[in-house]
C-alpha cells in the first residue's frame, strides 16, 4: 500500500506541476428546470446569475492540469429527502427544502463544487468530497446560521464530513498557504491518486497531528 501511495504522489506531482496550460471553465449556461415546482418559478430567476458568478470561480479553485469542468450545469427542482444532490452535470434541488429555506443559496454553491470535482475514483473519501465542497462554499461567502465552519454533535471530527472537515481543511490551507494543499489533494482526487500520506508530504505533519492542531487552536469553534 505504501509503495502504491508513493507511486500515486510521484505521478500527481508530474499532472499538477505539468507544462502544460491548465484549463479553466467558460461561464455556463444554467438551465432550471420548475417543471414539478412551477411555484418556484420566481424564486428559480436568481440561480442562473448564481451559477455564473461563481461556478467559474470554483472551477479555478478547483483547477488541475488537462481537466476541463462541466461547460453546462442542469438545476432541477424535484421532491426528494436530500435537500441538494449531484449526478454529473445535473444538480437535483428539495421543492420541499427551497421552499422552507429560499435563503440557502449556499447549498447549490456547494452543489456546484461537486460538479467542478467530478471525482470518479471509487476510493474518494467522502469527508475530502464533501469538507472541499463546503471549504468553497464558505470560502466564497456562502455559509449561514446552520452551515458554517465549525465541529459539533453532527459533525465532530475532521473525517466527519461537511462543517467540519471544511473547517480543518480551512485550518490546514491558511497554516501551510504557499502549499496549496487543497488544490494539490484536489487533483489527486480528480485522477484517483490520493492518499492520506499527501497531508504529511504537504505539510510535514500526518493528518492526525494536523487535527490536533487544528483543535489546539480551537479551529472547530466557527462563527455563524
Amino acid at each position: 500500500m505504501r509503495t502504491f501511495c508513493l507511486l500515486a504522489i510521484i505521478i500527481s506531482f508530474v499532472i499538477l506541476f505539468s507544462d502544460e496550460k491548465m484549463t479553466n471553465a467558460k461561464t455556463p449556461i444554467c438551465t432550471i428546470d420548475v417543471s414539478d415546482a412551477p411555484e418556484l418559478t420566481e424564486y428559480s430567476k436568481q440561480l442562473p446569475p448564481l451559477c455564473e458568478k461563481n461556478y467559474p470561480k470554483i472551477a479555478d479553485k478547483l483547477k488541475s492540469s488537462g481537466f476541463k469542468p462541466p461547460a453546462k450545469v442542469k438545476l432541477i427542482f424535484r421532491v426528494q429527502q436530500n435537500p441538494a444532490e449531484t449526478l454529473g452535470d445535473t444538480i437535483y434541488l428539495s421543492i420541499v427544502w427551497f421552499k422552507a429555506h429560499p435563503d440557502d443559496l449556499g447549498a447549490i454553491v456547494h452543489e456546484l463544487a461537486h460538479v467542478v470535482q467530478s471525482y470518479s475514483g471509487s476510493q474518494t473519501p467522502f469527508w475530502l468530497q464533501e469538507g472541499i465542497a463546503d471549504y468553497i462554499r464558505y470560502d466564497l461567502g456562502y455559509q449561514n446560521s446552520w452551515s458554517y465552519p465549525h465541529c459539533e454533535i453532527r459533525s465532530p471530527h475532521y473525517d466527519s464530513g461537511y462543517w467540519c472537515s471544511a473547517a480543518f481543511l480551512g485550518f490546514v490551507e491558511k497554516t501551510y498557504k504557499s502549499k496549496k494543499v487543497i488544490n494539490t489533494v484536489n487533483a489527486r482526487l480528480r485522477n484517483d491518486l490520493y492518499c492520506d500520506i499527501a497531508f504529511k508530504e504537504l505539510t510535514g505533519k500526518r493528518i492526525e497531528d494536523l487535527w490536533k492542531d487544528c483543535l489546539l487552536a480551537d479551529c472547530k469553534g466557527g462563527t455563524p
